[in-house]
């Protein structure tokens, strides 16, 4: 696997459209990426980490430890997750 994806693939590797990637960066949340002349990247690594800190344990506080604000936004966790 690469060192670095672009941000369609990273998209993909965390199974989200590639504008939900591009709003969390303009918001300061999500996973954690590179900009190098203009261009975003992502680690592999970096989203696996970001993506399980979101992870919930059922009968536990359900409270994500980083950069996503909004459980709901990932549809591996969203089940039993309720919208105020």
């Amino acid at each position: 696997m690469p060192n670095h994806i672009n941000a369609r693939a990273a998209a993909s590797h965390i199974d989200q459209p590639p504008g939900k990637l591009a709003r969390w960066r303009a918001r300061g949340t999500g996973p954690p990426y590179y900009r190098f002349e203009g261009r975003v990247f992502y680690r592999p690594v970096d989203l696996d980490a970001w993506l399980e800190s979101c992870r919930c344990v059922p009968g536990r506080e359900a409270e994500p430890q980083s950069g996503n604000t909004d459980p709901t936004n990932i549809p591996a966790l969203s089940a039993g997750v309720q919208r105020s």
